[in-house]
């Protein structure tokens, strides 16, 4: 950090991403904080109003080392050494961690220009972000009397018909071996992924693993014209939301494979089952939030709470379930087809639609999937979702779209032009070796 840095800082006085320290040893919690949170610097050799007091230069980076030893997990940071006004100040600038922080096993936060420690709840919370707790295989408060046997027994006939896993032993001897019920104070309790799995009833003990689902009428989210609720056993919710979907998305256009006709709706349906399966799979169960499903005038939004683990990306996609005893029980039912494949499952489903685009947006503690229509808002006839349709294959010459649609030649180019002026569309060669494709 240069001179100028340090002097900018001192001028902006003590905020969320700042502290000031007249000595060095007394740090420890402010860089505990600045790690569990957004990151920021702590000056030492300031005082509280901002006035350079300096600090002994000597042996300054050990002695910064020294006061962090109190910090668990031990922390990155960086220590440069500037005089201001002849006086020496340590800058100790930190990068938010992906992991949680502790000092004497007091995890704090920052909170304006000042230190707070997490409660126990937002403890655990935050350790589930990060991958230090497995939510899904804590007891839960369900009572292991309240097991929906039906649903074990179907899931164990389901996962050998599809993963050939035979099913052996009793049902109880299933029931602690797939770490569906476990003991906590001497009494049998189900796991969370078992409440969710297998429960009769999860919906009353975790009433916000649940789904919202509103249709709006605008992008304001002024008004709406469908709001439900999706809650029971995640296989059920799963199974409920992809029917929502079937039933309510328009058909846009189709074409025949052998003897069969392929339906070609305004989203891919496989998409956002995936989006479903992968929220409701990777969600952190310990935000008390639900997941939110948002139909949009082009656009569909899918938001549940948790983002992405430590070192995963949406377009680095890894195999790092933060539920993955949920994980591994939706997988061997066929929600779940590959582990870590679910992202570029989308990107192929969309990929493969002639209107349809996937992002991913993410925040500290959310993860958003929008699936986005390129065409949204135009009044496209069924002509011009056949001719999209065909052209969401591959190129195709422009002989081929006249006998292919039934048009004239004049008709086709026509509605070629049409789609070229609207973005959709882009034509390649000239004369006899033209052809279109979907730009």
């Amino acid at each position: 950090m240069r001179p100028r840095q340090v002097v900018r800082l001192l001028a902006g006085g003590e905020n969320d991403q700042v502290e000031f320290k007249s000595r060095i040893e007394p740090i420890a919690r402010d860089v505990c904080a600045f790690l569990n949170s957004g990151g920021g610097t702590v000056l030492c050799g300031v005082s509280d109003d901002g006035d350079p007091v300096g600090v002994p230069k000597k042996d300054a980076a050990q002695r910064v080392a020294d006061a962090l030893q109190k910090i668990d997990p031990a922390p990155a940071f960086s220590v440069s050494t500037v005089a201001i006004d002849g006086r020496t100040i340590v800058a100790v600038q930190l990068e938010a961690s992906p992991h949680l922080h502790a000092v004497g096993n007091v995890a704090y936060v920052r909170l304006g220009a000042n230190n707070r420690p997490l409660s126990i709840p937002e403890v655990l919370e935050r350790a589930s972000e990060s991958l230090f707790l497995y939510f899904d295989e804590q007891p839960s408060p369900v009572p292991a009397e309240e097991v929906d046997e039906g649903s074990v027994q179907r899931f164990l006939d389901e996962r050998a018909r599809i993963r050939g896993v035979q099913p052996r032993g009793t049902l109880e001897d299933n029931l602690l071996r797939l770490k569906i019920v476990t003991t906590q104070h001497g009494r049998q309790v189900l796991t969370y992924a078992g409440a969710l799995m297998f429960a009769q009833h999860p919906e009353r003990h975790l009433a916000h693993a649940r789904v919202s689902l509103v249709r709006f009428s605008d992008h304001a989210r002024q008004s709406y014209s469908d709001s439900r609720q999706f809650s029971g056993r995640l296989p059920d919710v799963i199974d409920a939301i992809e029917a929502y979907f079937a039933s309510t998305l328009r058909e846009i256009g189709g074409h025949l494979e052998g003897f069969r006709r392929r339906r070609l709706r305004e989203y891919p349906l496989v998409a956002l089952r995936e989006a479903i399966v992968n929220a409701l799979a990777h969600r952190n169960y310990l935000d008390p939030a639900d997941t939110k499903v948002f139909v949009l005038p082009g656009e569909i939004r899918i938001k549940n709470p948790g983002s992405f683990p430590p070192g995963v990306t949406a377009e680095s996609p890894e195999h790092k379930p933060r539920n993955p005893l949920l994980t591994g029980f939706l997988y061997d039912l066929g929600y779940v087809e590959r582990y870590g494949f679910g992202i570029a499952r989308m990107r192929e489903a969309c990929a493969e639609h002639p209107l349809v685009s996937v992002d991913f947006e993410l925040g500290p503690r959310r993860t958003e999937v929008v699936f986005r229509q390129k065409a949204a808002d135009l009044d496209l006839d069924q002509a011009d979702r056949d001719a999209l349709e065909l052209l969401g294959r591959g190129p195709v010459p422009s002989r081929d779209l006249v006998a292919r649609l039934g048009m004239s030649r004049q008709s086709v180019n026509v509605r070629m032009r049409r789609l070229m002026d609207l973005s959709l569309v882009e034509r390649e060669g000239k004369g006899r070796s033209t052809h279109y494709r979907l730009k």
